[in-house]
């Protein structure tokens, strides 16, 4: 996946957070969250017991074909970074945009500095060492250089297939101080408070950004939180962070929604599950849809549906059959 990812940090991680696995009795119950029938060729699971949080769609792009600093330079010229987005269509083999032509755009604006390390991003340096020096942050994103370039093309190109990739606010954060230090900020009581309000602020900026590519033209929105899922920071701190953010933004972007629709990855459709937050009904299409775009297109046309799920856009090819309507509890 082109995401910003911290693997320094994550082996560090790995040794503190909580590896969910369920028992067969939980199973049963999770099944029954799901609200589908159990056909091998939608279990989310390895083998009967544990859940299966891998990615099914990492991107496989060469090294070499992955941007470095400088390369963002070039994408505040609408012209270059539509360049850059049909040409990461074309090595991905989509005939659709993902915007904006990496993830985590959100955390560059804020101030994160990354570098291509030859497989992934990786941070360079982090603009806060805790979180009382973020709390007074102007989380402002539409007034940048990039954001703006982002707004311009889906309203140069608003007829072409395309998605808006947006980080969840937990994902923003864990890439701005050293996601090793906000772990522990998650179990520290005295915190709390102000690492929810910090999120709500990083989530009501974003809703804004959203806000703005929906008026533009753009009728799909995607929300990733590659740090941020229940696999990585245990049930606890996802229910009362994590995925209480993602919630509150999907809210937030709620009256924006009308001929739109707000897309989830597996993991969070996943993680909204099992801590109840979520339910998600099959989704059977009035005809026949040929591909992923197809289904999304279908969705955002209806009324009805705000949010679906379980699918990936990063995929050549969803299986159809996965995706879901996502309703909030």
């Amino acid at each position: 996946m082109w995401s910003i990812c911290f693997s320094e940090n994550r082996k560090i991680i790995s040794r503190n957070i909580i590896l969910i696995k369920t028992d067969m009795s939980k199973d049963a119950k999770i099944l029954q969250k799901l609200n589908i029938e159990t056909t091998d060729s939608f279990l989310p699971w390895q083998g009967s017991s544990t859940v299966d949080w891998s990615c099914p769609s990492i991107e496989t792009v060469n090294a070499e074909d992955l941007p470095d600093q400088a390369w963002f330079r070039r994408i505040t010229d609408p012209e270059e970074a539509g360049k850059i987005l049909e040409e990461r269509a074309r090595l991905t083999g989509r005939d659709y945009w993902i915007l904006p032509p990496w993830q985590n755009l959100e955390a560059v604006v804020y101030g994160s500095r990354i570098q291509n390390d030859g497989t992934y991003y990786i941070a360079t340096s982090y603009c806060v060492k805790n979180l009382c020096q973020i709390q007074d942050m102007d989380f402002d994103l539409l007034s940048d250089p990039l954001i703006q370039t982002m707004i311009h093309l889906i309203a140069e190109h608003k007829a072409r297939p395309m998605v808006l990739e947006v980080e969840a606010p937990f994902s923003i954060l864990a890439t701005l101080m050293n996601p090793v230090d906000l772990y522990l900020c998650m179990e520290d009581r005295e915190q709390k408070e102000l690492l929810i309000r910090i999120l709500h602020q990083i989530a009501d900026a974003s809703a804004e950004f959203i806000r703005a590519c929906l008026e533009a033209g753009c009728r799909m929105i995607s929300l990733a939180d590659p740090t941020g899922t229940m696999d990585l920071v245990g049930e606890k701190c996802f229910e009362i962070f994590c995925g209480e953010s993602e919630i509150y933004l999907m809210k937030k972007c709620q009256p924006y929604l009308s001929s739109a629709v707000f897309h989830l990855c597996r993991k969070i459709s996943l993680s909204l599950i099992l801590t109840n937050r979520v339910e998600i009904f099959p989704y059977h299409p009035k005809e026949n849809r040929e591909n992923f775009m197809d289904i999304l297109k279908a969705m955002a046309d209806d009324p009805e549906i705000l949010y679906t799920g379980m699918t990936c856009i990063h995929n050549e090819a969803p299986d159809l059959k996965d995706s879901h309507i996502i309703k909030i509890k």
